[in-house]
C-alpha cells in the first residue's frame, strides 16, 4: 500500500480543496472580506497542511496494513514478505530483507506481487523520484509531473 491508496487520497483532497475554491460562493459560502465589487467575494483561499495530509495517510496506510495481517491471522494465514522463486509446483526458494534464503512447501500458494517503481533511465532522470517517495516527502512537492503507465501516473 506505497502506491494506489496514498494516491487516491491524495487526489481526494485535491479535487476537495478545488472544488470548495470554485463552488463555495455557488452555494453561499462566504470565505473571506468582500472585495467591495457589487458585494462578491473573492475567490477563498486554502493553506493545505502538507505534514497533516500526508500523516494521516500514512497512519491509515498503516491501520489498513495492520487490519489486514489480523484478518490473514484469523483466517489462519501465514504471511511472509519475502521474494519468492518457485522451484516446483510445491516449493518456493524465498529470500527475506536481509538476504536470508529458505524454502517453502505447501499444496498451494496465494502470491500477492505488489510492485515498485522503476528509475527513469534518461538523460535528466537523477532529478526525478518515485510516487513512493513522494508520499513521504517532509514537505509538499507543489506541481509535480507525473511520467509513467501504471494507476499512480
Amino acid at each position: 500500500n506505497v502506491g494506489c491508496i496514498p494516491k487516491k487520497l491524495f487526489h481526494a483532497g485535491s479535487l476537495l480543496n478545488e472544488s470548495f475554491k470554485k463552488d463555495a460562493a455557488a452555494y453561499g459560502i462566504q470565505v473571506g472580506e468582500s472585495n467591495g465589487q457589487d458585494g462578491m467575494v473573492q475567490e477563498p483561499t486554502t493553506d493545505v497542511k502538507w505534514d497533516v495530509l500526508r500523516d494521516n495517510i500514512q497512519n491509515y496506510i498503516r491501520s489498513l496494513n495492520f487490519k489486514y495481517r489480523v484478518r490473514l491471522r484469523e483466517k489462519e494465514v501465514t504471511y511472509f514478505n519475502k521474494l519468492g522463486t518457485f522451484l516446483d509446483p510445491h516449493t518456493i526458494e524465498v529470500v527475506d530483507k536481509k538476504g536470508r534464503t529458505s524454502t517453502l512447501t505447501s499444496s498451494r500458494f496465494l502470491i500477492a506481487t505488489g510492485g515498485r517503481p522503476t528509475s527513469l533511465d534518461c538523460e535528466g532522470g537523477e532529478l526525478s523520484i518515485s510516487s513512493d517517495d513522494v508520499f513521504s516527502m517532509e514537505k509538499s512537492p507543489g506541481k509535480t509531473l507525473c511520467v509513467g503507465a501504471s494507476y499512480i501516473s
